[in-house]
């Protein structure tokens, strides 16, 4: 048998292209993982009683043992005795959530508006503090429940301030020998000095300032009869709050009047109930407040300035909640702050 080898004919052959190198496919960005379950704190107290200071910062512990989540226990200053002043920032901690249309938690890319709440900057008006503190209580307890309250806690940063000035409460409007919300101009209080590097530091949207007494709500200017340039804004915000919790609103500026409190405050825009011309105030936490960018209202709550029973306190709780819940949803977000 003969084997014949055919030789390859080079010259009609083409020369074999190179291969391509192969297409590197990078990997898709994965994406985050499932965010967690929404679960309901077990929070023990959700409408505290009258409550000692020393009192007041062991609730705020526990509320934090019960919701480490969603809470955050601190101390941004001290007074002149020595004391700390506490506060308790209420927000969903680990997670950048907020609710879609089924109530199930999603990825928030926003960043979070900040709220300041503060409590007896005059010692000597402790139902604003427990006022106050049945809103944090019933915060915790509603979230995973209540769609409204979840969605507020997950898009905002909450602070709580109970008690701004611990050395005269709950007995006297001074402290450190002047009116600590006449001194914001002045700061020769260490309470107003600690409050204010708390507010710069943070750089609130919104604060709600809690006193008593008229059931009212206070909005800038207090220093001048002329309205703030956001006054318009303010009355339509503050207009649903009021109704929502039955109060009255007014500018600050009209509180006082010649001859002396005007209490029960007037509605906006009729005659002073007391006499006498208006008399602008000066030096408020609420002006500077607004003036250095945040939607600054003081709630003057309930009727008396004595200790409040239990009944008292849930009584005013229930009749401004839900005006303080539509403040933390809209205020944030009325006004432009500067840069």
């Amino acid at each position: 048998m003969v084997l014949t080898i055919l030789k390859p004919n080079f010259k009609n052959s083409k020369t074999p292209e190179p291969e391509s190198p192969p297409i590197s496919i990078s990997p898709e960005t994965p994406p985050p993982p499932p965010p967690p379950p929404i679960e309901t704190p077990n929070i023990t107290t959700q409408i505290p009683n009258y409550l000692s200071y020393p009192d007041i910062i062991k609730q705020l512990k526990i509320w934090n043992e019960e919701a480490p989540r969603l809470t955050e226990v601190g101390v941004y200053g001290k007074t002149s005795r020595g004391q700390d002043i506490y506060f308790i920032r209420v927000t969903n901690e680990h997670t950048d959530l907020a609710l879609n249309d089924q109530g199930n938690g999603i990825w928030n890319v926003e960043p979070k508006s900040k709220v300041l709440v503060t409590g007896c900057i005059h010692g000597n008006e402790p139902h604003s503090t427990a006022t106050i503190m049945a809103y944090i209580g019933s915060m915790l307890a509603s979230y995973g429940k209540d769609d409204k309250i979840t969605s507020l806690i997950q898009g905002r940063e909450i602070f709580f301030v109970p008690v701004v000035s611990p050395d005269s409460y709950p007995r006297s409007r001074y402290v450190d020998g002047v009116d600590p919300n006449r001194d914001f101009e002045n700061k020769r209080s260490a309470p107003i000095r600690e409050v204010q590097k708390f507010f710069l530091q943070h750089k609130f949207d919104a604060a709600w300032s809690g006193h008593t007494w008229g059931r009212v709500f206070l909005y800038p200017w207090g220093k001048s009869m002329t309205p703030c340039p956001d006054d318009a804004v303010y009355r339509e915000v503050m207009d649903e709050v009021a109704q929502l919790c039955q109060y009255r609103l007014i500018r600050a500026c009209e509180m006082y009047t010649s001859n002396g409190l005007n209490n029960p405050p007037i509605r906006y825009g009729m005659p002073g109930w007391g006499g006498g011309e208006f008399r602008p105030i000066y030096g408020t936490e609420m002006d500077w407040y607004y003036g250095h960018g945040a939607f600054a209202v003081v709630c003057e709550y309930g009727t008396h300035q004595r200790i409040p029973s239990h009944s008292e306190i849930e009584s005013e709780f229930n009749r401004t909640f839900k005006g303080f819940l539509y403040f933390l949803e809209k205020a944030p977000l009325a006004i432009n702050r500067p840069n």
